[in-house]
């Protein structure tokens, strides 16, 4: 969580960052709505996911979020093939969730979350519950789980006239509308969030700008040992992006003993470890251009397909 410093042994921390990534390019393929790809990433996220402790998933909703983005891919392919394991993820989802939030979302209270996103995905996940009971028959419980997605999308869509307001005071649309969904409506305490937040994301581009500078400029002990536990991992998920469509800028490694040449000396090691180092650095910086710079871009979204979906299968409740 964004003020929870969570402590995880190398290993895991090496396969959950794996993962994590594989989730941001899943996403950006959703949002791209080339859903076949992103199922495919998805896959992948969830196989190193599943090598992180159970401990880990009781503190975030990653493996939730995770399990809910499956099952959304699952309903926009049409897939019914997996519809038979579709109530087993949204049942984790929703469990995660409630562990990770706390009964009534005391624990965002208690951490002064006020970014509403914790809406967006129990949005979604009751929207889930009302398609999968449509599917199954179950036409009262569907009913209940769509009515429950009709109230929280009144929470969640904001007012035109207000986003223009903030707009018309040198703020972004991105951020007024962000900023009104987590303050309630409420103009000046949207102020006051956009202002917060901008002091979070230039925290957050000067922690990036240190991860991607130069080899050249030097990088303390423990930062290079982190980033050279990690090479076999990045190199992973630009092999994955290879496989499916190519990563601009990737090279690929070539292979081992195509040549013979003689035993290198200390300089030429030297180089070679530095060269290495500096692919690394490139895969890791193309890597990162799928992560969002702050936690709303998850949020970020204008709801269009949830409000579609609830008000086809409610018409076809009447």
């Amino acid at each position: 969580h964004r003020v929870e410093n969570i402590e995880l042994p190398e290993g895991e921390k090496v396969v959950f960052l794996t993962g994590l990534i594989l989730h941001e390019v899943a996403r950006w393929n959703m949002k791209r709505k080339d859903y076949t790809q992103a199922l495919m990433f998805l896959e992948h996220a969830e196989n190193d996911f599943r090598h992180c402790s159970q401990e880990l998933f009781n503190s975030v909703d990653n493996y939730g979020v995770l399990n809910l983005d499956i099952t959304w891919c699952y309903l926009q392919l049409q897939d019914s093939q997996r519809l038979v394991e579709v109530r087993e993820r949204l049942e984790n989802a929703e469990k995660y969730f409630n562990q990770c939030f706390g009964i009534n979302q005391q624990r965002l209270k208690e951490l002064e979350d006020r970014s509403g996103r914790h809406h967006i995905l129990f949005l979604r996940l009751q929207v889930l519950w009302g398609v999968w009971f449509f599917l199954n028959q179950n036409l009262d419980q569907s009913r209940m789980a769509l009515n429950k997605a009709e109230k929280l999308l009144d929470q969640l869509l904001v007012d035109d006239f207000s986003v223009t307001e903030l707009v018309h005071q040198d703020y972004t649309t991105r951020e007024a509308r962000l900023a009104l969904r987590a303050s309630g409506g409420n103009i000046e305490e949207a102020k006051s969030y956009i202002e917060e937040k901008r002091q979070q994301k230039a925290a957050a581009q000067i922690r990036r700008e240190t991860l991607h500078r130069p080899i050249d400029e030097g990088h303390s002990d423990d930062t290079c040992s982190e980033r050279n536990g990690t090479s076999d991992q990045i190199n992973q998920v630009a092999q994955i992006n290879s496989d499916s469509s190519p990563v601009a800028g990737s090279q690929p490694q070539p292979p081992n003993g195509e040549t013979s040449s003689p035993s290198p000396t200390p300089a030429t090691s030297a180089a070679t470890g530095a060269q290495c180092n500096r692919e690394d650095d490139d895969i890791l910086r193309e890597i990162l251009t799928y992560l969002p710079n702050d936690i709303d871009d998850y949020i970020d979204v204008s709801l269009e397909e949830q409000e579609v979906i609830v008000r086809q299968y409610k018409s076809k409740l009447h």
